[in-house]
């Protein structure tokens, strides 16, 4: 049992070699290992450890998490209340091989190396939404979906991580007012959660009752190209 958070835990994302990424109404990002060593082992049915680190920088409830690959400057993303979506630096990827989190042959202690960079993780810049962000998830091509509602509208927003990683590495701070790539305007109520379906598409389902498929290509990039709709009810994940 991983226990720490103060209040409810909204999500969880699974990292490399086992450990764990939770966030909560508590405001905070906990970074778990959810493996035992040796000298951790105990008859007791139920084994409760306490969070690796804790990630602060949301000032309210955070209530979604990805892992991001394929980039040096931002490993994790986060949603929450306070209308951003905020980048999470957690390992250097050069030590890492591959997409699984493979650490080379010849290291003798990976499983240190790697924690030891998850204890040291820290915050690289938050993107601005229109309030509350419900979602956030990789698509394939490699950017970032995020989604939620707000007064400027309830709407899913496409970020450009390589440009976002580009200033990062630069030195820029990424809390500057970036832009989304892309938004796409459509739901009638509350955005609540994304997925990817290809590098051209991408799904989103709302409080309006709705599933809506997205076109990312070309000139319809921005057009919602199909829906089903239930009005009865609100259509909480995909």
């Amino acid at each position: 049992r991983l226990s720490g958070h103060l209040r409810t835990v909204r999500a969880v994302a699974a990292l490399p070699h086992a450990y764990l990424a939770s966030c909560s109404d508590d405001a905070t990002v906990r970074i778990w290992r959810t493996s035992r060593r040796d000298d951790e082992r105990a008859p007791r049915r139920v084994f409760e450890r306490g969070a690796l680190c804790v990630l602060r920088g949301h000032r309210n409830n955070v209530y979604d998490l990805a892992q991001v690959r394929g980039f040096a400057s931002f490993q994790l993303a986060s949603s929450g209340h306070d209308g951003t979506v905020r980048l999470w630096h957690l390992w250097d990827p050069a030590d890492v091989d591959g997409e699984a989190g493979e650490w080379g042959a010849d290291d003798e202690e990976p499983t240190a190396r790697f924690e030891a960079q998850l204890r040291a993780a820290a915050q690289v810049g938050a993107l601005p939404h229109h309030k509350l962000v419900n979602c956030v998830a990789q698509l394939r091509d490699g950017r970032l979906a995020s989604a939620g509602t707000g007064r400027g509208g309830h709407t899913v927003r496409v970020w450009n991580l390589a440009e976002l990683d580009r200033a990062a590495r630069a030195g820029t701070d990424l809390r500057s007012k970036f832009v989304p790539a892309v938004e796409l305007c459509g739901h009638g109520e509350a955005v609540n959660d994304v997925a990817s379906l290809s590098t051209t598409q991408l799904a989103s389902c709302g409080s309006d009752g709705t599933v809506r498929v997205w076109a990312l290509d070309g000139a319809r990039r921005d057009a919602n190209v199909s829906s089903a709709s239930d009005a009865s009810t609100h259509v909480r994940c995909i």
